[in-house]
């Protein structure tokens, strides 16, 4: 960055507008000049991959390679994986990625649409533009070489208006020469060689394009000895901003169409938080961590039937309350919610279905309006470092908004219909998940090494499930 008002202690001071235009593109684009400096590393990527694995008892060894292509220069992924099963057949899996995607059209009088297109372009932001234009000469330059001998020049000479002339840059259209038409990629309107009429899964992609989103695979196919196995297709869905999810599943096998498989069917701040497989019941989805772990799995509900929290930290789970923040000594995670008065709800629920509602409690059973007769239940006692945890559960209906309230302590707070089953997670910072509740209430709790490494898997009365042990291997 570069002050170009002067020294700095001697710059003049400075008089901001009431509207704070220190935060305007203005106002720094008088007093700065920003520049990157672009510095490209050598390309290292995996060709192959070799694995042997020994028998324990006769010694014998059996060996497996694979090998990688990579046929893409504009995401430097892997496109292919080639190896040999143990019958000695040719297996082979191709990938597609939203940069292996070509959406350019045949067209006529390109070199003039061009020139019309380009020079008639005009945007708020210069970088708009150049990100634009740098992504339709990597086009052009590697997807369509007939195109090649023409459109360098071109773009080159539209770059040096831009930056002769922003003053003109003002709205973001590029028109064409002959009909006008404008079509959707990357956000702006485009010229007529590029796809008119894009679908929800062609604008996801162009979406994609535009974010640099090289990892997704849209496309596998599965090759044995040269025939057509399977073919798997993810159709992707740009909600808005940044966010570009998967939507539907499509598997074929053979050459037989293709069957739809699983379908995300909503999503919250570019998590899946409901999904199906084709004709099975619905499973949803909570997650925690700001947004970055998933805490509960719920199958045979829909998510505005659903709420869980273990107050592992500040995210309610679809409870609502005026406090979440825990304290350590939880049966699950490491933390539970102790207070006095506490009350906890989730509202929007349906009056005619029957819920359940399950806890970890320090202190007895807690207040749940609805509950029916015969409930609450004991359902078990655990003695957790020391402190005894009894859990209880409470089956309501009648009710459009449930609430627990109480005075006390409690943990792994679950709500969820009748015959649905829930599945929960607690997670170590930087090491993993830390322990997992079934939705029979049965505890696992993982222990790591000083590595990071997972060494136990414990139950809930702390016998030894499983259990890792790492050593360097021998020299041969």
């Amino acid at each position: 960055m570069l002050w170009l008002g002067g020294d700095y202690d001697g710059a003049p001071a400075l008089n901001f507008p009431e509207n704070n235009c220190i935060y305007c593109e203005a106002f720094w684009n008088t007093r700065f000049k920003l520049d990157t400096l672009t510095y490209r590393s050598p390309r290292i990527v995996r060709s192959e991959l070799h694995s042997t694995v020994y028998h324990p008892e006769t010694g014998s060894a059996v060996t497996e390679s694979q090998k990688f292509d990579y046929d893409n220069l504009l995401h430097i992924q892997v496109t292919g994986i080639r190896s040999k099963n143990s019958k000695g057949d040719s297996l082979v899996n191709y990938f597609k990625r939203p940069q292996d995607y070509n959406f350019f059209t045949a067209c006529t009088n390109c070199d003039t649409q061009l020139d019309a297109g380009l020079l008639n372009a005009r945007g708020t932001y210069f970088a708009q533009q150049k990100q634009w234009l740098d992504t339709f000469y990597y086009y052009v330059r590697l997807r369509d070489a007939a195109y090649m001998p023409l459109y360098p020049e071109k773009i080159s000479y539209a770059k040096t208006q831009f930056l002769n002339d922003q003053s003109q840059m003002k709205t973001l259209e590029l028109a064409t020469a002959n009909n006008n038409a404008t079509c959707r990629f990357n956000r702006v309107s485009c010229i007529a060689n590029i796809k008119i009429n894009l679908s929800e899964s062609e604008q996801a992609i162009c979406r994609m394009l535009e974010l640099n989103n090289i990892l997704p695979v849209i496309e596998e196919k599965g090759l044995t000895n040269n025939v057509l196995m399977q073919t798997k297709v993810t159709d992707y869905f740009w909600q808005s901003g940044d966010y570009v999810t998967p939507w539907k599943v499509k598997v074929s096998q053979l050459s037989a169409l293709p069957e739809e498989r699983l379908e995300f069917t909503k999503y919250e701040k570019g998590n899946p938080v409901q999904l199906r497989k084709t004709d099975d019941i619905p499973v949803s989805l909570i997650w925690g961590y700001a947004g970055t772990l998933l805490i509960a799995e719920v199958t045979g509900a829909q998510q505005q039937d659903i709420a869980y929290t273990s107050f592992e930290t500040i995210e309610n789970g679809n409870w609502g309350a005026s406090s979440f923040v825990g304290i350590t000594g939880g049966i699950t995670g490491e933390k539970c919610f102790s207070g006095t008065g506490f009350s906890f709800s989730k509202a929007g629920l349906s009056a005619n279905t029957k819920y359940i509602v399950t806890y970890w409690s320090r202190n007895g059973a807690y207040n749940v309006p609805g509950t029916q007769t015969g409930y609450p239940k004991l359902l078990r006692s655990i003695v957790r470092n020391g402190i005894t945890w009894t859990l209880h559960e409470h089956l309501v209906t009648g009710q459009t908004t449930i609430q627990v309230t109480g005075s006390g302590s409690i943990d792994e707070l679950r709500l969820h219909p009748q015959g649905a089953v829930m599945r929960t997670f607690a997670f170590k910072t930087l090491l993993g998940m830390s322990s997992e509740c079934t939705g029979a209430h049965r505890l696992k709790f993982y222990d790591y090494d000083e590595l990071g490494r997972l060494r136990t898997v414990k139950d809930d009365e702390g016998k030894i499930l499983r259990q890792h042990e790492y050593k360097l291997q021998a020299m041969f």
